[in-house]
């Protein structure tokens, strides 16, 4: 995908320069291992990703499986330290607790 950009972009303007010098970015970040969504990107570089549809320019929501006993008391022991692992790694991110034992039984 990234020879067929190139090759788009061999027609010199402004715009395709500025759009092409994005994906570069957006290219190495990924190289790196990390996330596109992490990067502080201006509204015109958003704008030329948004077209490509990248997984790791999506938000991430955290699901976390509870016990139906815990969910109900609203208190687990990893719940703490997964809020912290996800605050230092994931700033932003948002973690929703659930149960899907008491789902199924409200199911049943």
């Amino acid at each position: 995908r990234v020879y067929k950009i190139t090759m788009l972009f061999k027609i010199k303007s402004p715009e395709r320069t500025k759009r092409y010098e994005t994906m570069l970015k957006a290219k190495a970040l990924l190289e790196e291992g990390k996330d596109v969504r992490k990067c502080d990107w201006s509204n015109k570089e958003i704008e030329a990703l948004n077209k490509h549809l990248l997984l790791t320019s999506k938000p991430v929501i955290y699901l976390i499986n509870m016990s139906e006993k815990d969910y109900c008391k609203k208190k687990n022991k990893w719940l703490l330290k997964i809020k912290q692992y996800l605050d230092e790694n994931d700033p932003g991110a948002v973690m929703i607790p659930f149960s899907g034992a008491l789902e199924q039984a409200l199911l049943d």
